[in-house]
């Protein structure tokens, strides 16, 4: 009797550890990706520890990862890369390094920045393994007490990580869906220069921009001279234009003009690739398929090609992926020793091309696969 109960007890613990390990192989916990959090930019370190808490929090909320709070490990880095950058911005090409020391997936880079009067949080989602960002979000900084400062935390965190209450959209395609405004895609064509309108939403005020990037002749019209390394072919993008060169184009075509044209904020310039829509979720500024709507390394023959020659986005807008690549008007680092670059180009490969990819050169560098496209003030 005591042996049939033995064995009972060591059947009934047998079960009790297996039923155990089953549960602890298929907890969610197990499977939840890292992310750590790293917030820089605020006017004091306080500002910065407790937006970067309340983003951890929002990140704990969406459920689906686990975060790492800004721990000495992540200040020493931030210290490192101060010495090393004179910034405390993280270089995304640190990200794989960056993720063995902090043993995460993700690093989530919150930058506090300010552009036309206004203040952003500018945050961009860093892939340990890929070494590069794979999703932006930019949200107005507006707080005014502790449930605006939650609010804006779960917006940075909802568009990061494409957890928005509606469903993200899928790469449509249909032009019937391409906005949610009768005014998205009206065209305007001031001085010769064809201008696409799109219209905003509560965090994005409606712009006009180039429905093409600038050409070869625009450019000589203005400037009296043709820069570009693929010299010869008047509706190619001019290239070979520093940010600093550009400055001097715009300047030029206000005083001819009586305009105010300008470069693209990076937020308006991700706006209009994902076709006026935030959360666009197209791989390319159009479509999935690179080669419907990009001239890049692996189709271009090396070279530049004639604006609109591929598929536009949904909003009518040509070349927001590949052909050359597209000057921003937003600093890439905390100190603005560079300037942010969008789109990909005739000679980056197709990972390089995506709407999510953006990259920094100084604004005196010139390259031949370096162009713009224009925004007008209304």
């Amino acid at each position: 009797m005591r042996m049939r109960m033995k064995m009972r007890l060591i059947l009934m613990f047998a079960a009790v550890c297996a039923c155990m390990v089953a549960c602890q192989e298929s907890s969610p916990l197990k499977e939840k990706k890292k992310v750590a959090v790293y917030v820089t930019g605020g006017a004091d370190d306080n500002i910065n520890k407790v937006i970067g808490a309340k983003l951890v929090q929002a990140i704990v909320k969406n459920g689906k990862y686990s975060a790492v709070e800004r721990t000495d490990a992540i200040n020493a880095i931030q210290q490192k890369e101060q010495n090393r950058y004179g910034s405390g911005s993280i270089d995304d090409s640190r990200a794989e390094e960056l993720g063995k020391e902090l043993g995460v997936n993700f690093i989530c880079v919150a930058e506090i920045v300010e552009a036309f009067g206004e203040k952003y949080i500018s945050a961009r989602l860093v892939d340990a393994g890929l070494m590069e960002a794979v999703e932006f979000a930019d949200v107005k900084y507006d707080i005014k007490d502790m449930p605006s400062l939650v609010k804006m935390s779960e917006d940075v965190v909802a568009r990061l990580f494409g957890e928005h209450v509606d469903a993200l959209p899928s790469c449509n395609t249909s032009s019937s869906s391409s906005s949610k405004n009768d005014e998205s895609g009206k065209v305007w064509s001031p001085d010769g220069i064809v201008m696409v309108y799109v219209a905003g939403d509560d965090a994005q005020d409606g712009f006009y921009i180039g429905k093409y990037e600038v050409t070869q002749a625009q450019w000589y019209s203005v400037m009296n001279d043709n820069p570009s390394h693929f010299a010869g072919c008047s509706d190619c993008p001019v290239e070979n234009v520093s940010w600093d060169d550009i400055k001097t184009f715009i300047s030029d075509l206000n005083s001819k003009t009586g305009r105010n044209y300008r470069l693209p904020t990076e937020t308006e310039w991700v706006y209009a690739a994902k076709n006026g829509n935030s959360q666009g979720s197209c791989e390319y500024s159009g479509s999935d398929v690179i080669d419907e709507v990009a001239w890049y390394w692996d189709n271009s023959n090396e070279q530049t090609h004639q604006v609109g020659t591929k598929k536009p986005n949904l909003l009518g807008i040509y070349d927001m992926t590949g052909n050359v690549l597209e000057w921003c008007e937003d600093c890439h680092d905390s100190n603005c020793s560079s300037r942010v670059i969008r789109g990909g180009s005739w000679d980056y490969g197709a990972s390089y091309c995506r709407t999510a990819f953006r990259d920094g050169y100084s604004p005196g560098y010139r390259g031949i696969n370096l162009g713009f496209r224009l925004v007008l003030n209304e």
